[in-house]
């Protein structure tokens, strides 16, 4: 039985219309049909249509990376596609992301945190960007531009003796 990822990869190999779609983009473009476990062409426009990618804990490296290679990566057939990069089949997601680029700045744990605090608690997002600042695959160049941009989120739930939030 075919998943999502795999029945988007197959679908890159059949619809040229589809090469030019991140993966987390095709709702919008395509119809999933779990009677065939394919993605179909939208008849009407896309309305409010919702696609959901799962999140990954940076921890998790190779998921991680695959992940991120789904969100920077149009057209992919295969999962070997997406471990190519110009040409030279590499050995790891992690490998294919640095030859991209895709790990050379901090931006991509900017993006990790703010898809994170959409949905996640205080106590788990402090966590997270305690393993992000220490096991980030690219350093965090600015340690406390980084704290400033999220601390709010990250001590939402500490407050004085008054219930009032504390302000760093």
């Amino acid at each position: 039985r075919e998943s999502k990822l795999t029945a988007w990869f197959m679908l890159n190999r059949t619809d040229s219309d589809a090469r030019s779609i991140l993966y987390h983009d095709i709702p919008y473009h395509y119809t999933w049909n779990d009677a065939c476990t394919a993605w179909k062409k939208r008849i009407r426009g896309f309305g409010s249509t919702v696609g959901r990618m799962f999140s990954v804990h940076p921890r998790d490296s190779e998921r991680y990376y695959l992940r991120l290679l789904l969100l920077s990566v149009p057209g992919a057939v295969g999962y070997e596609s997406l471990r190519s990069v110009d040409g030279i089949s590499l050995p790891s997601f992690k490998d294919a992301c640095i030859a991209r680029g895709l790990l050379q700045d901090d931006k991509e744990a900017y993006r990790c945190m703010e898809e994170a605090i959409t949905w996640k608690m205080p106590s788990t997002l402090r966590y997270l960007f305690a393993s992000l600042v220490v096991w980030s695959p690219a350093p965090i160049i600015d340690g406390l531009a980084f704290w400033d941009a999220f601390k709010m989120d990250l001590c939402e739930d500490f407050h004085d003796g008054l219930g009032r939030r504390t302000g760093f």
